[in-house]
């Protein structure tokens, strides 16, 4: 029997599909078609999956949350049983090797960490994507590099639990967003008195900061969280709290937003000795400072510039829906005055 799908079940998928990245689907015509969370891009006309050791919810997930054409690999004896959770192809393995179809897959999804990249690799569409939810050294390396080059990508899902702070706020996004909203009001009289008053917030990649969405019925994410869906809402609310302080102290603060670029921290000292291995690469190429940043926080070309997002120089007007921005405002200090 296929059981639905509870937002329990679907919220610890997602962390997992999550970190899938959608960089490289944003066209949003007939052969790409961007999906939530990054799952699945669209191949060809055609969006297809691959599931190494199945289970019901993924296919569900899969299926009808993300529209997938689904091919199932299992044994023998679990044929119809696959079949009847909503395939559209089923593989028995004992008899076929699915990398020797012909068949392209934009997601492979290797449960138990059977395969390896090097197998399957010739079955991954050109931007494909091989995601184990089991790995070893090997695969963090893997994912290393395949993230530091073009085209498919190995990646291993290492999604954390869900934080909430002693106030009840989902930590990620009290310490991005909330935190934002605090110091920028209460700084705001102070500011005010300044020849050029500026706040400067640091934003994110405009592709997926500016079509993001609050969801004000969930602001813990309590339904519906994800690691990098979080992240991404966290910079979107922080982002509108922008143009809605742009709008406030017009002519008396600037406030303008930013995206950092790849920035060396120091947020590896606290992970495990591996973790600390596998970004030592990409970190070393880091900048050691935000340009973007410092342009937009010092420049004295942007005095009186303000309700802007910066991609390095290149200033982009902010126009979110006034009833949007209106709620978030209301919903935001509605929290905050419960503490």
């Amino acid at each position: 029997m296929l059981h639905p799908l509870t937002d329990f079940d679907a919220d610890g998928l997602r962390r997992s599909f999550g970190q899938v990245s959608t960089q490289d689907s944003r066209k949003n015509d007939n052969h790409h078609r961007e999906l939530p969370n990054g799952v699945i891009r669209q191949h060809h006309q055609q969006k297809q999956i691959r599931q190494w050791n199945q289970h019901e919810y993924q296919y569900q997930l899969a299926k009808h949350h993300f529209g997938a054409d689904i091919t199932g690999v299992c044994s023998t004896p679990r044929l119809d049983y696959v079949k009847s959770l909503g395939a559209d192809k089923v593989i028995d393995y004992t008899k076929i090797d699915f990398t020797q179809n012909g068949e392209t897959y934009d997601l492979i999804f290797d449960i138990l960490g059977k395969s390896s990249f090097s197998h399957i690799r010739s079955s991954l569409s050109e931007n494909g994507h091989y995601l184990l939810a089991s790995f070893k050294l090997k695969q963090l390396f893997q994912m290393l590099w395949t993230s530091l080059t073009g085209g498919q990508k190995v990646i291993c899902a290492m999604a954390p639990e869900r934080i909430i702070t002693d106030e009840g706020f989902e930590k990620t996004f009290a310490v991005g967003y909330l935190s934002a909203f605090i110091l920028s009001t209460e700084l705001a009289p102070l500011l005010e008195q300044a020849d050029h008053g500026r706040i400067a917030n640091v934003a994110g990649v405009k592709s997926f900061i500016l079509k993001a969405k609050v969801d004000f019925d969930d602001l813990t994410f309590s339904k519906n969280y994800g690691t990098f869906k979080t992240a991404i809402t966290t910079v979107h609310a922080k982002t509108v709290l922008t143009e809605i302080l742009a709008a406030k102290y017009a002519s008396k603060i600037d406030v303008n937003s930013f995206n950092p670029g790849a920035v060396k921290s120091t947020l590896m000292k606290n992970m495990a000795w591996w973790k600390r291995l596998l970004f030592a690469v990409p970190n070393f190429f880091m900048s050691k400072e935000s340009k973007t940043g410092i342009y937009v926080s010092s420049s004295p070309k942007l005095n009186g510039v303000s309700g802007k997002y910066f991609e390095k120089t290149k200033p982009v007007e902010l126009n979110f829906d006034k009833e949007y921005k209106q709620k978030l405002w209301e919903h935001t200090s509605n929290l905050l005055n419960k503490i």
